[in-house]
């Protein structure tokens, strides 16, 4: 039944309704109630809605197929108004005027399309077709309708027209007309496209359905016989068709065309029709026939010039072979550029002109934090950047258009967890084939590590720039490539650019050039870096003392790229070397002079006063009173013996103190163990313990006598000062070093409160500061002193 009814048209069912409704009104007095009753069940069933209203648009009766179009059941639709599902608007508002208008005027039922609001949501299309219910006496009481929905229908059309718009607008756009013909010698066109106006200066409506003429006319009469036969054993394969042939225009041009086509079958296999493409390429075919005179014309010329021609020949396949290369780099271009996008280390961006982003590399990805690259699309290019910066982001771009190109353009990038890095970017417009812009590109990098660099590299400079030692780098063929402010006025010029550029041999002499070669540069090959002095011409004109420090400068490789130097001027150094070598000689030659008078003063003593005294000595011993004898005069005699002693005691401590006879003749060991027995006999002396282990046997004369002062002096100064139950003296020899060390475990001083008429410790310090010799003193408070010497062991070349 539902089959049925799905066959009838609107208009036989709404006449079906009416005439029901009708038979149910006749047969209802008539006694066949039931009967209608069963033939009104067909309106339960019917596909497409069918409801009554009054003429008041009052709903009467409503099917289920109304129902399920409109959402409402019948109980909620039966009295609504038939436009209350509608939604807002001017048909809305216009209906209830048009019902009145319907039910005065009667005119003709016309279907009418309209919307519903769907209960549950959403709006539903539907076509209404309708008719008037009258009266026996012809009064209209109301109306009948058929609803259909035609969304589905609407969206199928929606689809459909925009196909076709596009359909459309790709034929116009084609370089060449498509079409659909017949498969008849004349070529019937059943369809042609609005190229074909360029292509043979005939309109559509000219070609199309041969009102005018057929597209058979306008085939060179030499080439047809050839389409045909072309064709039809390409129909008979089933197989595409391509063909090359001569036409003549609407004004009488001739032109080459190049047609493309397949059959269309039916089912059964019955060809249809034919459709295709047909594209000019007369261009092609001149410059081809030029190409071919250009050959005959070379091959009339092939007697006379043929190792000319060969040449040319060659050249010709030559360039036709780059022109072949080149087609086919032009086809690999655009996987080329993705592949090329994709892998760069740079970010590169694609957007319109209005700043939305079209296309992002994955590094763009990366650089944001950003999972993948289509994340991007959509978004504004600005919002790649901290907020600070995009406006000035967007002026730039409204400048790219008038400019084309922008390069080092500075931001900070925004990442998508909110950390920023430095931007440096370069962006370019895009143009179409006619020179107007379509897109923009930007291509970056994070500088976030170079800018860290390069403020390193800043502050690096600032201090070389400032610093008081000369930096300078050269290239291995020995030109300066650069010298700091301080080095070029060493050099002699106001400002470095004037070092620059100028060989290192104007400022060293020849034997530095030789030294570079065999000396430095090898060391700075193998890695090392060089140290040494060296002179070096100066402002003033003369040749100074330098310390150069020499490192290498490697490249990316590690090769030796240049030579980097620190020049320190020594000059000053030099001269106070000079000066402290010059006062250690005079001095040493005091000491010398010193000891030698000591040494006379001490013979003086020794064979005048002392003689004397041993001569008065041993005069007293001679002429002793008899005991007994004077009691006075044996005192007196007493007195004066002890006088000569005490006397000839203190005669040699002084000649001791002068110049030991032990020293001069035996050396410093047995002199130290002479001081150390002397010391020993004093009251409450100290035990002196005294280790030697020397491989020496005498040192030279200074050196000798001031080890033996220095432990004279430390020795004396320990049992009279420290109150130390202990004293130890070392002398060791270790290689070609000697040390003294006198320690004691006693009181300690502070050096710093030693009285000044006290020479002791400065005497120490002084002997060793003239001899070169390395001086220690540790005194702490209640935890004694140790005095330790270090001498370079200088052996005595002859004994005194």
């Amino acid at each position: 039944m539902r089959d049925r009814d799905k066959d009838k048209s609107k208009e036989e069912l709404i006449a079906e309704l009416m005439e029901l409704r009708e038979r149910i009104v006749d047969e209802s007095e008539s006694g066949k109630l039931g009967k209608c009753r069963r033939e009104a069940a067909v309106l339960q069933v019917a596909l497409h809605g069918v409801h009554e209203c009054d003429v008041a648009g009052h709903i009467t009766f409503v099917n289920p197929s109304q129902e399920a179009i409109t959402g409402h059941t019948a109980d909620e639709l039966l009295g609504m108004h038939v436009w209350d599902p509608m939604p807002p608007g001017p048909q809305k508002d216009a209906l209830p005027a048009y019902f009145r208008h319907l039910a005065t005027e009667q005119p003709r039922p016309t279907p009418y399309f309209t919307q519903y609001v769907h209960k549950q949501g959403g709006i539903v299309d539907v076509r209404v077709d309708w008719n008037y219910v009258r009266n026996p006496e012809g009064e209209v009481t109301g109306f009948v309708s058929i609803m259909t929905d035609v969304t589905e229908e609407r969206k199928v059309q929606s689809a459909l027209h925009e196909n076709q718009r596009r359909l459309s607008t790709l034929m116009s756009n084609l370089p060449g007309m498509a079409y659909r013909c017949q498969n008849d010698p004349n070529w019937k066109m059943d369809f042609v496209s609005s190229g074909c106006h360029s292509l043979t200066g005939y309109s559509e409506s000219q070609l199309s359905a041969n009102r005018d003429l057929s597209y058979g006319d306008l085939i060179h009469p030499d080439d047809h016989q050839t389409v045909w036969e072309q064709t039809q054993a390409a129909l008979a394969e089933r197989r595409r068709f391509q063909i090359e042939y001569r036409i003549r225009t609407a004004n009488g041009d001739e032109r080459w065309v190049w047609e493309q086509g397949v059959g269309v079958f039916s089912e059964s296999g019955e060809l249809q029709a034919i459709e295709g493409f047909i594209a000019d390429i007369t261009g092609r075919k001149r410059a081809e026939q030029q190409l071919q005179q250009l050959n005959e014309r070379l091959e009339q010329r092939v007697l006379k010039r043929t190792a000319r021609l060969t040449e040319t020949n060659e050249r010709l396949r030559a360039e036709m072979e780059d022109r072949r290369l080149a087609e086919q780099a032009l086809q690999q271009n655009e996987a080329k550029y993705r592949a090329l996008v994709e892998s760069s280390p740079d970010a590169v961006v694609l957007s319109d002109l209005e700043l939305r982003i079209l296309f992002a590399s994955p590094q763009a990805a990366q650089h944001h934090s950003i999972q993948h690259p289509d994340e991007f699309v959509g978004r504004c290019v600005p919002d790649l950047v901290v907020e600070e910066d995009r406006e000035r982001l967007r002026t730039n771009a409204a400048r790219l258009l008038d400019e084309g190109i922008h390069r080092n353009n500075r931001y900070t990038g925004l990442r998508q967890d909110g950390s920023t890095f430095a931007i440096e970017s370069s962006s370019a417009l895009i143009r179409d084939a006619a020179g107007t812009p379509v897109a923009m590109t930007l291509v970056y990098r994070d500088i976030t590590e170079r800018m860290r660099t390069e403020e390193e590299l800043t502050i690096f400079r600032r201090f070389v720039e400032a610093a008081t030692q000369g930096f300078g780098m050269a290239n291995l063929d020995g030109y300066i490539v650069y010298v700091n402010p301080f080095l070029a006025r060493l050099y002699g010029a106001q400002r470095p650019e004037e070092v620059i550029g100028n060989h290192v041999s104007t400022y060293y002499p020849a034997d530095y050039m030789v030294r570079r070669e065999r000396e430095i540069i090898p060391a700075l090959r193998r890695g090392q870096y060089w140290q040494g002095e060296q002179m070096m011409a100066f402002s003033d004109g003369q040749m100074h003392p330098t310390i150069h420090s020499i490192f290498p400068v490697r490249d990316d490789q590690g090769e030796l790229l240049r030579t980097a130097a620190i020049i320190t001027d020594i000059t000053e150094l030099k001269r106070s070397e000079a000066k402290l070598t010059f006062e250690q000689q005079a001095l040493r030659r005091m000491l010398l002079a010193s000891d030698h008078e000591r040494r006379l003063v001490t013979y003086d003593l020794h064979d005048g006063v002392a003689q004397q005294l041993m001569g008065a000595l041993m005069h007293f011993h001679c002429t002793r009173p008899d005991q007994g004898s004077n009691p006075r005069a044996e005192n007196a005699h007493q007195v004066g013996v002890d006088a000569l002693q005490r006397a000839a005691a203190e005669l040699r401590r002084i000649m001791n103190r002068l110049r030991t006879p032990v020293l001069d003749k035996f050396g410093l060991v047995d002199a130290l163990e002479d001081v150390a027995a002397q010391l020993r006999l004093l009251p409450d002396s100290p035990i002196i313990e005294f280790h030697h282990h020397v491989n020496f046997k005498r040192l030279e004369s200074t050196l000798e006598n001031s080890l033996f002062r220095i432990a004279q002096e430390a020795m004396t100064n320990a049992c009279s000062h420290s109150q130390s139950d202990r004293v130890s003296v070392k002398l060791t020899q270790q290689d070609d070093q000697v040390t003294l060390e006198v320690r004691d475990w006693g009181t300690g001083f502070e050096q710093d409160e030693i009285p000044k008429n006290r020479f002791g410790v400065e005497g120490i310090r002084e002997r060793c500061r003239v001899l070169g010799g390395k001086l220690s003193i540790k005194s702490p408070l209640g935890k004694g002193t140790t005095i330790r010497v270090t001498f370079p062991a200088i052996e005595a070349t002859e004994h005194p």
